[in-house]
């Protein structure tokens, strides 16, 4: 759940790596082969600033910006910076429904909620709004949208609130959405959970299946 945009160039350039543009990967063992990450047109500056950003980081640096420097009352993780790269340290928060644990904070309708009414200027509105009140609070990152797990599809599922529905087509507009109005304010969105987290079962003990 810690990243910071920086952690992000990293995964960027290790996808880019592993898979060039026209290349296919297929698994030659039990190992899962990821999807193509060659970015396409509209990431072609990332994945450029992203290779000469890496290029010029240590070791220690690389290890400094993806392991994070624990919490605070503010932040539900922090990142260390590369002050010689200009690379900031970030403040990354939860959560879906709004800032937490904040003072003078709203807590905004469900994300499957707000996906029943099938309104994209309604969802697009309330990341808008969500994204204002992680700036105020000091937040860079914002633990949002739900949108790998819970999807829905047990009923017993204690987090199935959290995502915007069972239906791929209609979790995928949504997070999209989410994504877009939260960047469009300038705040950078994390999407979760793991695609694991579909019950609460254990949830104290194993992190992974219940997350």
């Amino acid at each position: 759940m810690r990243t910071s945009l920086a952690a992000a160039f990293l995964v960027l350039y290790f996808n880019a790596s592993l898979a060039l543009p026209g290349e296919r990967r297929q698994a030659t063992n039990s190992t899962w082969a990821g999807p193509l990450a060659d970015g396409g047109s509209a990431w072609k500056d990332a994945f450029a600033k992203a290779r000469d950003v890496v290029s010029k980081m240590t070791l220690e640096e690389k290890a400094n910006i993806t392991t994070g420097i624990g919490s605070s009352s503010t932040c539900a993780g922090n990142t260390g910076a590369v002050p010689r790269l200009n690379i900031p340290a970030f403040c990354l928060q939860d959560g879906p429904a709004g800032v937490r644990p904040a003072d003078f904070a709203s807590q905004f309708p469900a994300q499957v909620t707000v996906a029943a009414t099938w309104d994209r200027d309604l969802i697009y509105n309330r990341a808008v709004a969500i994204a204002d009140e992680f700036r105020g609070k000091g937040v860079h990152v914002a633990l949002a949208p739900v949108t790998g797990g819970p999807l829905g599809r047990s009923p017993l599922g204690g987090r199935n609130w959290e995502g915007f529905s069972a239906d791929p087509y209609l979790s995928s507009i949504g997070s999209y959405i989410t994504v877009k109005g939260i960047q469009d304010r300038g705040d950078i969105p994390k999407p979760e959970v793991i695609t694991a987290s579909l019950q609460r079962h254990l949830s104290p003990t194993s992190h992974i299946i219940g997350c």
